[in-house]
């Protein structure tokens, strides 16, 4: 299992530095292949880039931090965005 996102309560954090809404996943993380870490990679710096940037967060963990305000301006693009990441990670041989 990967996760792909947190959302949090304005100004708390979670795990690794999650805030807000994080759209992201661990650089490694445990027990997911390779090619689908790489391909989460380059769908968020890529694919996402009109969403923020793709950094490093905290710890492991590289996403594209959004406030409240962000997220909410940005509401439609962000699903549009997880559509393409399903559709993306169904794609994958491993």
């Amino acid at each position: 299992m990967v996760n792909v996102a947190w959302v949090t309560p304005p100004g708390k954090r979670v795990g690794s530095g999650g805030r807000d809404v994080t759209l992201g996943t661990w650089a490694n993380a445990k027990g997911v292949p390779d090619p689908v870490i790489r391909a989460l990679d380059d769908l968020y710096r890529i694919q996402g880039a009109h969403l923020g940037t793709y950094e490093p967060i905290a710890g492991n963990v590289n996403g594209i931090h959004l406030t409240p305000a962000e997220f909410l301006a940005q509401e439609n693009e962000v699903l549009q965005f997880f559509r393409l990441v399903g559709e993306e990670m169904a794609q994958i041989s491993f």
